[in-house]
């Protein structure tokens, strides 16, 4: 009977543990995953930023970076500890885990929330930028919007001969808003710009990586709650192996 129990019970570990190892193994790809994420929206809005300092959002990517490398190095830790079956640091790993799933389901649902609160602080921040398109980094975002994006100031090209001390005049723009560009074209008379505004097709880019990095971060806190079921049923069958051995 001793001997039947004791089967048993090695058999639910074996599953507990195996059922973990993979866990882990998937749990450091979805670290992976959401680094990549995280990068690759760096990258996409890396040319628009200086044009919108004051956004908050824009630093969700670099928070999904540190915590997508945090969520690997917790994976490694996960492996070891449950192939070596050592219930001290599958315990630290489960508090860790748990942490981590809060940072990223606050994250995913903050993204989701306040995204509606983008646009007003977007506009704000591009109007802002206009009036400093004299120092050399800002003017080189804004001509790399109008060229990139086909499109010119805020809401229009007029918005460039409203500023207050600008070198514009009314009717003028950067040369970059030019729909034909040459040297000078912007100081032309009947000069022909983009019509659209930058501000829609910012916000475009914007809130489609953020919708996609709050569901990510949403999925993977999901996903880790298995992982945490998974710890605890691990941890506690070695606990009773330890003390009914």
């Amino acid at each position: 009977m001793t001997e039947d129990t004791s089967m048993m019970s090695c058999t639910g570990i074996c599953v507990a543990k195996v059922y973990l190892l993979v866990f882990d193994v998937v749990f450091m790809l979805t670290g992976v995953v959401v680094l990549a994420v995280g990068c690759i929206t760096v990258v996409s809005v890396i040319d628009l930023h200086g044009a919108y300092d004051e956004v908050e959002l824009f630093y969700v990517p670099y928070i999904l970076i540190g915590t997508g490398a945090i969520v690997i190095i917790l994976g490694i830790i996960g492996f070891v500890a449950a192939y070596k079956e050592i219930p001290n640091l599958l315990l630290l790993f489960l508090v860790c885990l748990v942490l981590v799933f809060g940072l990223e389901l606050v994250l995913g649902i903050l993204t989701l929330v306040f995204s509606d609160q983008l646009e007003e602080e977007l506009t704000a921040s591009l109007k802002e930028s206009l009036r400093s398109y004299k120092e050399k980094p800002i003017m080189d975002t804004w001509d790399r919007l109008h060229s990139d994006l086909n499109c010119c100031g805020v809401e229009g090209f007029t918005d460039w001969g409203n500023i207050t001390d600008s070198d514009f005049a009314k009717g003028q723009a950067p040369d970059s808003c030019c729909l034909y560009f040459t040297e000078g074209c912007g100081m032309e008379k009947n000069a022909q710009f983009h019509t659209k505004g930058c501000q829609d097709t910012v916000l475009d880019v914007i809130e489609e990586n953020m919708f996609i990095l709050g569901a990510a971060a949403i999925a993977c806190g999901v996903f880790q709650l298995v992982g945490m079921i998974a710890t605890l049923v691990l941890f506690f069958s070695l606990k009773r192996k330890g003390t009914y051995a």
